[in-house]
């Protein structure tokens, strides 16, 4: 989105900032503006963190107000906000998924520290806490394999100074049993058997004498990470799942194992990071993916209950809500959330993995504005302390960014105002340019995939569109252009899907498509940009074809 780059103008607003650590009711990080005239206000808070918040909170009031660079703001002024969680995160998974079909682009793997600085300003001025990334590769000086990956931990260390230069937390992913590349191809005989979803990223810990040499591994990434706030661990999903007799009959044992070696090694690089266990589908896993073996190991209908009996209580526990089960198809488990609770976590974090499914296809930038108030609510309800977004292309989910911060932080803001906020985010404040952004957001969180031709369920769609064109142009923020194309791309996919739509118009619509992709830097990936024109041209066909419905 587009973050003010410079606030300089505002000389005339008299901004008094008022720390008062006996103010309990704001907690450590609440504050009130307050302001009984047009050129003084105040910024009240028990804490430095507190008033930090409310400072980013009165810039976006500027900008929501369209008076950035005026120096003066409506009166009166009185809002008071306690954060509905304490930990607001985003999760970004910076690795390529798509490769030359164009999508990579849409990512964060190839994003420099200019681009991130970016990302990490609007976070704060979203008031998140944090930011995670979960990579899924791994540099080790011993395999020259992953000397490319240095360089990339050169600009995701510099990420990690960013995030805390500017207040933010930074927590770095990984799996347990996680391995560089090419150490599967010095050992393959160490490859994990039986894989359902990843592969090439993790190694079968019991086939080693000892299962810590896998740990041993990550040592050159906690000492390169070492000033990251956590270390957090998934066990069962991205290639970490391994379906053996070794592993399924005492599931939770080599868990625990691993988990304390993990953090032994931390500390032992001189790191103070906590930790957190990320239970991704946890429960459900087993069951989906290896029902063959359930009846012979009775332990794995259990693993999930035995891991949160015997996991250390000081670790956070991140997982996604039964409310996500229901929407992935999934029934018949209680709330992780709660159980999470009821075993004595009282660091729970919700990840919302609904806020931007892991489908390549689905880049589309669609609001889901009721989808995100209802999943907070759902994790409040349940006792969540945190909530995390999840991001494989935050290029085109920005506005998701900031609907599930600003919610998190005031889950009873209302709609409207929320999405005057988003808007004005989007135009960096431009008071001609925001209502129609408004508009269009509110045309585009109607439409309804799922719902085929003929209109009403793309009216939303083809709206925004056009109310995007009206005020987009070459001078327009980053944000806007982005949305903007993003935007355009859906509706021409749409129409060239279309059952009604001729074998000449669809022609003539695929040429517009690839125009777009040409011109348009969020999309140039897609054209003849990295590859032959007549193989982006064949690509590019064949990803349109699979968009005839995007996963809701």
């Amino acid at each position: 989105m587009g973050t003010p780059a410079d606030d300089s103008q505002a000389t005339a607003l008299d901004v008094i900032v008022d720390i008062d650590a006996t103010d309990a009711a704001l907690g450590d990080e609440g504050y009130h503006l307050v302001g009984t005239d047009e050129a003084a206000i105040s910024v009240r808070a028990s804490t430095s963190a507190g008033a930090t918040n409310g400072l980013h909170a009165l810039r976006r009031r500027v900008l929501v107000e369209g008076r950035r660079g005026t120096g003066s703001l409506p009166s009166p002024i009185d809002h008071q906000v306690v954060p509905g969680f304490g930990r607001r995160t985003v999760m970004v998974a910076p690795y390529p998924f798509g490769g030359q079909q164009g999508r990579s682009v849409l990512g964060a793997d190839t994003w420099g520290i200019g681009r991130w600085t970016e990302y990490v300003e609007q976070l704060r001025l979203l008031n998140a806490t944090g930011l995670a990334l979960f990579p899924l590769r791994m540099w080790h000086p011993d395999f020259p394999d992953t000397f490319v990956e240095k360089a990339r931990y050169e600009v995701w260390r510099d990420v990690m100074t960013l995030c805390h230069d500017v207040g933010l937390e930074f927590h770095w992913v990984m799996l347990l049993n996680q391995v560089p590349d090419g150490f599967l191809d010095a050992r393959p005989d160490l490859a994990v058997e039986q894989n359902a979803a990843w592969q090439g990223t993790a190694a079968a810990w019991w086939k080693l004498g000892n299962p810590n040499e896998l740990i041993a591994l990550h040592e050159p990434t906690y000492e390169w990470f070492r000033d990251a706030d956590a270390f957090a661990y998934m066990w069962n999903d991205g290639g970490a799942a391994d379906y053996a007799p070794q592993t399924l009959s005492e599931p939770v044992t080599p868990l625990l194992e691993l988990i304390a070696f993990a953090r032994d090694r931390i500390a032992a690089a001189g790191s103070g990071a906590r930790t957190v266990f990320w239970g991704w589908l946890m429960e459900p896993w087993y069951p989906f993916h290896a029902a063959i073996h359930l009846p012979n190991f009775p332990a794995l209908a259990t693993f999930h209950a035995d891991a949160l009996a015997a996991l250390p209580k000081d670790m956070e526990w991140l997982q996604e809500s039964a409310r996500q089960y229901s929407a992935l198809g999934i029934s018949g488990y209680a709330d992780p959330l709660e159980a999470a609770q009821d075993a004595g976590f009282d660091k729970l974090t919700d990840f919302y993995y609904l806020s931007h499914p892991e489908v390549a296809e689905q880049i589309f930038p669609r609001p889901l504005l009721a989808d995100v108030r209802a999943e907070i609510e759902h994790a409040r309800a349940r006792g969540a302390t945190g909530i995390t977004g999840y991001r494989l292309s935050p290029a085109s989910r920005s506005v998701n960014d900031a609907a599930l911060l600003r919610l998190a932080e005031e889950p009873d803001l209302p709609p409207d105002a929320l999405l005057q906020e988003l808007a004005a985010l989007i135009t960096g404040g431009d008071a001609a340019t925001t209502p129609h952004v408004v508009q269009a957001l509110t045309d585009l969180d109607a439409w309804r995939p799922e719902v085929g031709p003929p209109v009403p369920g793309h009216a939303g769609l083809f709206l925004a569109t056009i109310r995007l064109d009206a005020v987009t142009n070459a001078t327009s923020p980053r944000a806007l252009r982005e949305l903007n194309a993003l935007v355009r791309f859906t509706a021409l996919t749409e129409i060239i899907n279309g059952a009604a739509t001729s074998p000449a118009e669809r022609e003539t619509r695929f040429a517009e498509l690839l125009e777009l992709c040409r011109t348009e830097p969020v999309l140039r990936a897609f054209s003849s940009q990295p590859q032959w024109s007549s193989e982006s041209n064949v690509v590019l066909r064949e990803f349109v074809a699979r968009l005839v419905r995007p996963p809701e």
